[in-house]
């Protein structure tokens, strides 16, 4: 049942956001098949290597990735926002330079064809096979649910109820809790006044071979400080944030396209506020093609 959204005034303040994932699939240029076109190469390069992303990628014992994704503003660089967390001390940064040396050096993930289409990408980046949550038992679709504690400024319940028109997974709003026995993102708003061009970011989790997200480890957060202020630089809408973010939590990576889907990797003022036919597209072919994990 899709519930109404109940408004709500508080803020919740200073979180710490991350992302855990499975360690990443080595790249190959050698992998890269021949009927990929100068487009498909360069979306492709883009997928991996978003310049409007800064990434913090840490190793775990258990042998997972945490991994923290930040959604940057138009008017500031992924150099920029790594120059001053590395001076605040924040480590396993993904040196950018690095990142966009990669991204123009023909080397991309291995089996690009079988987890990209057109413009969208499934996690991680292209590369196969997919992050993905499982089948909850009983159930015909796999089915997540989106616990919203944000105030009333952002539209979470329309973005979820965008991504529910996929025909592949059940996408449930809800303000009151989780069902017991549902996968659960919890989603959240934060006032980070050191980070005014960090829109948001979402945590998830991998921890076996299958590479399924690990249920009480997906998490979203804004960043209101960014959007409200005037030193914030996160132009597109909140609606398009709020978008972007469930997308990455239902396996989505970003989107080539500045214009037609709301996974592009920077918040800009043209950025859509709904994805577009190729991240359905990856949904149902790629990420949950199969609705028996």
């Amino acid at each position: 049942m899709y519930l109404s959204k109940l408004r709500r005034g508080a803020v919740v303040a200073s979180l710490v956001v991350a992302w855990c994932l499975a360690a990443p699939v080595a790249a190959s240029a050698a992998s890269v098949p021949t009927h990929l076109t100068a487009a498909e190469r360069a979306a492709l390069a883009y997928a991996n290597h978003p310049g409007g992303e800064l990434v913090r990628r840490h190793a775990n014992a258990d042998g997972t990735t945490t991994e923290t994704t930040y959604l940057l503003g138009s008017g500031t660089t992924p150099a920029r926002e790594y120059a001053q967390l590395t001076a605040e001390g924040v480590t396993d940064l993904v040196d950018p330079s690095k990142a966009a040396a990669a991204s123009t050096s023909g080397v991309v993930p291995a089996d690009p064809g079988q987890c990209f289409h057109g413009t969208a990408f499934a996690l991680p980046g292209g590369v196969c096979p997919p992050y993905r949550w499982t089948n909850t038992r009983g159930l015909t679709l796999p089915e997540v649910w989106f616990y919203d504690l944000t105030g009333p400024s952002w539209p979470v319940d329309a973005a979820v109820a965008t991504w529910n028109s996929s025909s592949s997974i059940n996408v449930m709003y809800t303000p009151n809790g989780c069902p017991s026995g549902r996968h659960c993102v919890k989603v959240i708003e934060a006032i980070d006044s050191a980070h005014p061009d960090i829109c948001g970011s979402t945590t998830s989790q991998n921890v076996d071979s299958n590479r399924h997200f690990l249920d009480g480890k997906v998490n979203i957060t804004f960043n209101d400080y960014a959007f409200n202020h005037p030193p914030g630089t996160c132009f597109g809408s909140k609606r398009a944030a709020a978008c972007h973010e469930i997308g990455h939590a239902l396996g989505m990576s970003h989107n080539s396209s500045a214009t037609t889907s709301c996974m592009y990797g920077t918040s800009n003022s043209n950025m859509s506020q709904v994805p577009n036919t190729d991240d359905y597209w990856v949904l149902a072919h790629i990420s949950y093609v199969s609705v028996v994990f």
